[in-house]
């Protein structure tokens, strides 16, 4: 039997980062324990660098933590225990052969399984929990699979090379129809010829796949690689689609359409590259309390393409045509009207047409402007966060909505539907204008105990009357106004509210 060696740190290969402690040299495949499986006797701690050679077999009878790299050219590692032998945090395991066997241990957190140097055949005992899975096979000849049903890979799965050919998590006749995998990270495909999906398949088996972090790929993302699977991702992180292509199998028919459902519990973006070729078969779900920010990308195809934002998701764009920019391809896009919408682009926009006429709660967030593009009904907050919101096609607020201003202005001031009647004020009432000073616009706010007629209106310190916010009968109940003075010079306004026969003034000053 060939010699198992030990090398010394200068050979101390990719994703080790450990100094060897010892340097002893093999005698001979055989049992861990045993000094006379290792030249010099030494038996190895499980630090350092530790090669099995091409015609070697080791068997792990004892308890081992591998905090080293244990790299193996033959595939043929027997271990007597696998909740025994640990990869600790650092430790790698560098799988280089075509096929052979990968040991079955536990996968501490910061471990790694390496898999390099595949052809035509995929290791066995793929099919157990990992925490980072590292995919390096230039020489790969055909696509791949792990063989997983419902594994948890803790860390992060990431694909080198696999030569354009596929690294697939699982396949078709992996003991059930129905397979859940876990993903920790992230999954990153790092260049051109890497090529990653969850199956690959000729028959009915449906794939879930729980991506808590995100997708960043440089090479061929599919959802699933064969045309019998149907695939589901919950991804909780951002995808990057950089180059290559970003897809799924071919099956367009209704049942097999794979979908990428975004879940995050924080805000999520989608990033596609002009270079990335345009989608297929996708259906694409922001789930309801998730917030997808889209900025200038746009999911462009003919083929398949399905939109939904759940009632309670948030969609965010910043394009300068509103969601029509995000959303230009020629399938359904479906969009809830109890769902919340932003606009914070770094040029002007538009609602446009494809955001619904009635939302939950819309923000504008873009001192380059917001222009609506159709009436709409706010049921919950319009937040004025920066910029002008160009409400000349009206807006209507809600029996329960409000405006909430951070910043922002409307181009043409409204009336706040007042406060139920458990709110109305006991006097007349006329807040100090908030913020103040101010740089251009301000709320004023003010309550009348009954109904009047009532006047808003805003004088320089000489008199003179600038504005008039508001003339006409009000019922009883509390009104903001917003006042934009992004015309006049800075200094001293005064404003003046009269209800009737109760009168207030105020003073504010703008600051530019």
């Amino acid at each position: 039997m060939k010699r198992l060696q030990l090398f010394a740190a200068a050979l101390v290969l990719i994703f080790s980062g450990s100094a060897v402690a010892q340097t002893s040299n093999g005698t001979g495949g055989g049992k861990w324990s045993e000094s006379a499986t290792w030249t010099g006797g030494n038996v190895p701690t499980g630090s350092g660098t530790i090669i099995i050679q091409s015609t070697d077999s080791l068997y792990i009878n004892v308890p081992v933590t591998i905090t080293g790299t244990l790299r193996s050219f033959s595939g043929k590692i027997g271990i007597y225990d696998s909740s025994k032998v640990v990869f600790g945090n650092g430790g790698v395991y560098e799988h280089d052969i075509n096929g052979g066997t990968l040991p079955k241990a536990m996968w501490n957190t910061g471990s790694t399984c390496l898999i390099d140097s595949l052809g035509a055949n995929a290791p066995s005992n793929g099919n157990q929990n990992f925490y980072n899975v590292t995919w390096n096979c230039p020489r790969q000849t055909a696509g791949l699979n792990l063989a997983m049903n419902g594994n948890i890979i803790g860390g992060t799965v990431r694909v080198i090379n696999s030569n354009s050919q596929a690294f697939r998590l699982t396949a078709s006749g992996v003991s059930t129809t129905k397979k859940t995998i876990t993903i920790g990270g992230n999954v990153v495909l790092d260049t051109a010829t890497s090529f990653f999906t969850a199956t690959g398949s000729n028959g009915v088996d449906t794939v879930i796949v729980i991506l808590k972090g995100g997708i960043t790929s440089k090479g061929k993302f599919q959802l699933a690689n064969g045309s019998g699977a149907t695939s589901t991702w919950y991804v909780g992180g951002d995808i990057n689609a950089l180059f290559g292509t970003f897809t799924t199998h071919s099956d367009s028919s209704v049942g097999k359409r794979d979908s990428l459902i975004f879940n995050g519990s924080a805000k999520q973006t989608f990033t596609k590259a002009d270079t990335v070729g345009s989608m297929s078969n996708i259906y694409f779900v922001v789930q309801s309390g998730s917030i997808l920010d889209m900025d200038t990308s746009s999911i462009g195809g003919s083929t398949a393409i399905r939109f939904t934002v759940q009632p309670g998701a948030t969609l965010i764009t910043g394009s300068p045509k509103g969601f029509e920019g995000n959303l230009n391809n020629s399938w359904a896009k479906v969009l809830s009207s109890t769902a919340n919408y932003t606009f914070d682009g770094d040029s002007a926009q538009v609602t446009g047409m494809l955001m619904p006429d009635t939302v939950k709660n819309l923000t504008v967030n873009n001192t380059k402007g917001v222009t609506l593009s159709q009436a709409t009904t706010i049921n919950g907050t319009l937040t004025l966060t920066a910029g002008q919101f160009d409400n000349t096609i009206p807006f209507t607020l809600g029996p329960n909505a409000k405006i909430s201003y951070g910043g922002g202005t409307l181009k043409i001031p409204v009336t706040l539907v007042p406060m139920k009647e458990t709110t109305i004020p006991q006097r007349f009432f006329v807040d100090q204008n908030y913020p103040n000073p101010f740089n251009p616009s301000t709320r004023i706010s003010y309550g009348i105990p009954r109904a009047a007629f009532v006047t808003v209106k805003v004088f320089n310190v000489l008199g003179q009357e600038v504005k008039t916010l508001f003339s006409g009968y009000q019922g009883a109940g509390i009104y903001t106004f917003s006042f934009d003075a992004s015309q006049l010079s800075s200094g001293v306004y005064l404003y003046r509210i009269q209800a009737g026969a109760s009168v207030d003034i105020k003073r504010m000053v703008l600051v530019k």
